[in-house]
């Protein structure tokens, strides 16, 4: 294990999840082309699979690998999805029988120009893109917004290519009842295992939704809608398939969904496990100075003078490169934004608002848009005082959750063209950000001349979390 942790390589429920999803679809990829004598929906349902594999993998990859390198999964997730949903496309062209000859051949070979060319610009511009961590995502990606969007939004038209192509088929189809019944059957599952985990991966993105629950749900949509497919296929092709595979692609289902829920509960149980261990040992570091060889650090800060100092600094430290290194002073923020919540949560008298109001008045200006909210929050608070408390500590919560999720689509604007489109972000921002959204205009105009990067750490400080 610590040969894997050297070179970056995790073993966690992220990456046992996606890779269920990797070999399931190569599974039944395989299943599909041992066929002997395919018909022609067979071989594209085929290869439909067999790219949606390679496809998982990126994802598989990303969640593997804790190294810059690893944003380099995008060329797999961009340049599989593509002919992954050209063949789906196809499929729904061939079955039963190819009932436009000329059409579905144009669509083949316009989608494979336009899917290539999406690729080819896509690695063009990543080769000079940096690189960038998305934190609640927990992977590598690059920082390329603008082509980032413009490839979802073609997977988009793809994906919607396939229900539109299906209907009108189905209306224009005449002949057995069955084959119309299962083209229906083929659109619904393939629209339902693409969409829901379509939209839950913008908003784990963003953190709006953990990370954990849209692999939850994109693992469990590939698995049900890869099943449903292939008992689809299998119970109305009229290519000749086996008894036996029929129970060995059953059993394999049955299996997958026992292992996701079983990595579910013992890889979770397992991260608790690493968070306790790591609390214990910052516990015996403060008290009883002794320090683990993987902390990196121990730093203590000075609330009243504001100043923090070293207490432990490990010495490999000092020859990691400046990129490796934190710079203490942009989480500034963070520790007295924790102090406030701490202070809050722990005071017990009776004049409670009084003393919210009190500290409030202490708080640096990089708290200037809580405070203005907090005080709006007091202002129109009109139930019981006794509900006072647990009723701000909620408001706190939301406030962060808040901030959080906008802060992350902040930090995802390219920095090339941070500035202009920020200013035309924040006005689709909600309501209940405007106080932020404010004294980010602000900040703006006072610094007309700073670059993204410098921007975005200046945003963060205003923006930082408030949480215990």
């Amino acid at each position: 294990m610590d040969l894997f942790n050297q070179y970056n390589i995790y073993f966690n429920f992220l990456s046992f999840g996606t890779m269920l999803a990797t070999s399931f679809a190569f599974f039944f990829s395989a299943f599909l082309f041992n066929i002997k004598q395919k018909s022609p929906y067979t071989l594209g349902l085929a290869k439909t699979y067999l790219y949606q594999g390679f496809f998982y993998s990126g994802y598989f990859i990303s969640a593997m690998i804790y190294h810059p390198a690893a944003a380099d999964h995008r060329l797999l997730t961009v340049g599989f999805i593509y002919p992954a949903l050209i063949y789906y496309l196809q499929f729904i062209f061939l079955f039963p029988e190819n009932t436009w000859p000329r059409i579905q051949k144009t669509f083949l070979y316009v989608q494979w120009i336009i899917g290539l060319a999406l690729l080819g610009i896509f690695y063009y511009i990543t080769r000079t893109a940096e690189y960038k961590f998305n934190f609640t995502g927990h992977y590598w990606d690059y920082d390329a917004e603008f082509i980032s969007k413009i490839v979802a939004y073609f997977i988009m038209l793809y994906i919607f290519l396939c229900p539109i192509v299906g209907i009108i088929k189905i209306i224009k189809y005449r002949k057995e009842k069955k084959y119309r019944n299962a083209l229906i059957l083929y659109i619904i599952t393939m629209m339902l295992g693409t969409i829901a985990p379509g939209s839950l991966n913008t908003l784990s993105r963003d953190g709006a939704v953990s990370r954990g629950a849209y692999l939850n749900v994109l693992v469990i949509s590939v698995v049900v809608m890869l099943f449903i497919l292939t008992i689809l296929y299998i119970n109305i092709t009229e290519d000749r398939t086996t008894f036996m595979a029929k129970i060995v692609g059953i059993t394999l289902v049955t299996f997958v969904f026992l292992m996701q829920g079983l990595a579910y509960f013992t890889l979770g149980d397992k991260e608790k496990e690493f968070d306790t261990l790591r609390i214990e040992q910052i516990e015996k570091a403060i008290i009883a100075k002794i320090y683990s060889p993987e902390m990196v650090y121990l730093l203590k800060y000075d609330l009243k003078n504001s100043e923090y100092d070293y207490i432990y600094m490990r010495n490999d430290y000092y020859e990691s490169t400046d990129n490796d290194k934190i710079d203490f002073e942009n989480y500034i923020a963070d520790l007295e934004n924790t102090s406030f919540y701490q202070k809050i949560k722990n005071y017990n008298g009776v004049d409670f608002k009084d003393y919210v109001l009190r500290e409030l008045d202490r708080t640096s200006n990089y708290f200037i848009a809580y405070k203005y909210s907090i005080l709006e929050f007091l202002k129109n608070y009109n139930k019981d005082p006794v509900f006072l408390k647990e009723d701000l500590l909620n408001y706190f919560n939301k406030l962060n959750k808040l901030t959080f999720v906008q802060y992350n689509r902040i930090s995802f604007i390219s920095n090339k063209t941070f500035r202009n489109d920020l200013i035309k972000y924040l006005k689709k921002t909600p309501k209940e950000f405007e106080p932020f959204a404010n004294v980010i205009r602000e900040l703006l105009e006072k610094n007309q001349k700073d670059e993204a990067k410098i921007l975005k750490q200046k945003i963060y400080e205003y923006i930082a979390p408030l949480r215990p």
